[in-house]
């Protein structure tokens, strides 16, 4: 809710559809990350997982645009 007690607006459908596909692909194919934190920048996997991010956030644009 916002200061003045008025509901926010419900967000829009792909930020929905964004979401929901990163928290899926974070829960189910991506693996686990130690509790320490993330890989360092220049390590392989955290360039794998910025571009499957990316690619997977270009495909709903995308696919959110066509429709």
């Amino acid at each position: 809710m916002t200061r003045d007690s008025r509901p926010l607006p419900p967000p829009s459908w792909p930020k929905v559809i964004a979401t929901t596909l990163r928290l899926w692909l974070e829960r189910h194919v991506l693996p686990a990350r130690p509790k320490t934190g993330r890989p360092p920048p220049g390590h392989p996997g955290a360039r794998m997982r910025r571009r499957l991010v990316v690619t997977v956030l270009a495909i709903v644009v995308v696919s959110a645009a066509m429709t």
